[in-house]
C-alpha cells in the first residue's frame, strides 16, 4: 500500500512517545519491530483510500474505493457489512470536511490549494533530516493568509485531542519553515494556522473534528523545543521513562528494562527482576497498609498491560520459531458466530428448520434501572 513508508528517528508520529521518554530512540534503535496488526493494516488502508478519493476529487468512499483500484477486494477484507459502512462512513467524514473547507475558500477567495500526502521536514539542529514525516491533509489560501493542517486518524481506541498535540504541530512546523516547503513564497504570507484532527470513530467531548488555531510563531517556539527535546534524546544516558501513552505502541514495551522495573515497584521494591518473583517472597495483601494498597490498585492497569504486552510478545516468538523456556503454543479452535439482529437471525432460521422463533430466541427481562425509567415515563404521561 502506499501508505507504507518509512518513519525517521524523530518523525511526527513518533513525537509524543519521544516527548514522555527521551530513551525510546536508542532503545528501539536495538529493538526489532513488531509485527504489524490488523488495527495498523485497517488504518493504512483508510488513508490509501482517503488519499486516493482526494487525489481523484472523489466526493465519497466507495468513489474513494475505486479510485484506490481496491473496489475487488474490499468487500472480502471486512467480516460483515455494519464493520464495512462504518468504514465507509469515516472516510466519508474527511471527505466531506474537506471538499466544504475547499468550497468556501472558493466562495470567498477563489484560490484554495489541496496537498495531500505532502512530506515535510521541520529544520532540526540536532539531527537534520530525522524529524521529517507525511501530512495526511494541507490546504492554504494566499488571499486567507491561512493554512490548514489535517491529520486523519482512523483509530476508534485511542481518542487524540488536538491542543497540545505535538504530532499535528511538527506537521504544521514542516509546512511553514521547512525550506522546500510546498507552499514556496507564500508561506510568508500565512498568519493562521489551523490545526485539525479527524477521528470519526471514537469519541471525544469536543466532536469527531476537533480545530485549534495558532499562529507561525507558536510554531516556531515548539520548533525550538523539539530541537532542545531531540538534543536530549541522542544523549546515550537519555533516561527510559515509561508510562501508559508513551508504551502504548512502542516497539520495545515488551522487553523495556524501565517498565519492568516499574511493574516489579508495584509489587514489591524488593524484587529487581522479574526472576525475583516467585510465590513465597510475594507480599500478603493482609500485610500491607493502605496507602500500599492504593498504590498497588492505582497501577493495577499498567501492571496488567505490561504481562498482556509479555503474552503478545511471547506468541510472536513462538510464531517465528523461538522456543520461549516454561511456554507453549497451543492453536486455539476458531469461535463460530452468528451475524445480523438477534430477532431478524431468529425468525428467518426458524422458518429454516420448522420451529417457533421463540424456542431459538430467548427474551431477556428488563434491568432495573430501565425498569425505573418505564415506571417514570408512564407516570408522566399518566398525569
Amino acid at each position: 500500500m502506499s501508505q507504507e513508508r518509512e518513519h525517521t528517528r524523530f518523525s511526527p508520529s513518533r513525537s509524543e512517545q519521544f516527548f514522555l521518554c527521551p530513551g525510546a530512540p536508542n532503545l528501539l534503535a536495538r529493538t526489532p519491530p513488531r509485527p504489524s496488526t490488523t488495527y495498523a493494516e485497517e488504518g493504512v488502508l483508510a488513508h490509501t483510500i482517503l488519499e486516493a478519493g482526494l487525489n481523484g476529487r472523489c466526493t465519497n468512499a466507495s468513489q474513494a474505493i475505486i479510485a484506490a483500484d481496491y473496489d475487488c477486494i474490499i468487500d472480502s477484507y471486512f467480516q460483515n457489512i455494519t464493520a464495512l459502512n462504518d468504514f465507509k462512513a469515516s472516510i466519508n467524514d474527511a471527505l466531506d470536511y474537506v471538499w466544504n473547507l475547499i468550497d468556501e475558500l472558493n466562495k470567498q477567495y477563489g484560490d484554495a490549494q489541496l496537498f495531500v500526502e505532502v512530506r515535510v521536514n521541520p529544520p532540526i539542529n540536532s539531527a537534520p533530516d530525522e524529524a521529517a514525516g507525511y501530512c495526511d491533509i494541507a490546504i492554504y489560501s494566499a488571499k486567507a493568509r491561512a493554512l490548514w493542517v489535517i491529520d486523519y486518524k482512523h483509530g476508534a481506541g485511542i481518542t487524540k485531542a488536538v491542543l497540545g498535540n505535538t504530532q499535528i504541530k511538527q506537521y504544521a512546523a514542516g509546512f511553514l519553515y521547512d525550506p522546500a516547503t510546498p507552499l514556496g513564497d507564500g508561506v510568508k504570507n500565512v498568519e493562521y494556522v489551523t490545526m485539525v484532527i479527524i477521528q470519526p470513530r471514537a469519541f471525544h467531548p469536543h466532536g469527531d473534528i476537533r480545530e485549534y488555531t495558532t499562529t507561525p510563531l507558536e510554531l516556531a517556539d515548539y520548533l525550538m523545543d523539539l530541537d532542545a527535546q531531540i538534543e536530549v534524546c541522542l544523549d546515550p544516558t537519555a533516561p527510559l521513562i515509561p508510562g501508559i501513552e508513551q508504551c502504548r505502541f512502542c516497539d520495545a514495551s515488551s522487553t523495556c528494562p524501565a517498565r519492568e522495573s516499574a511493574a516489579l515497584a508495584v509489587v514489591n521494591m524488593q524484587f529487581a527482576s522479574v526472576r525475583d518473583i516467585k510465590a513465597p517472597n510475594m507480599p500478603s495483601p493482609e500485610s500491607m497498609d493502605v496507602a500500599r494498597l492504593g498504590y498497588i490498585f492505582q497501577h493495577k492497569s499498567m501492571l496488567s498491560k505490561w504481562l498482556d504486552d509479555i503474552t503478545k510478545h511471547i506468541y510472536h516468538l513462538q510464531m517465528s520459531g523461538v522456543n520461549v523456556p516454561g511456554t507453549k503454543l497451543v492453536e486455539a479452535e476458531a469461535k463460530r458466530q452468528w451475524y445480523g439482529e438477534e430477532e431478524d437471525r431468529a425468525t428467518k432460521l426458524a422458518a429454516l428448520i420448522g420451529c417457533k422463533p421463540d424456542d431459538l430466541y430467548r427474551k431477556m427481562f428488563n434491568t432495573i434501572t430501565d425498569t425505573d425509567s418505564n415506571i417514570f415515563s408512564n407516570t408522566i404521561f399518566c398525569c
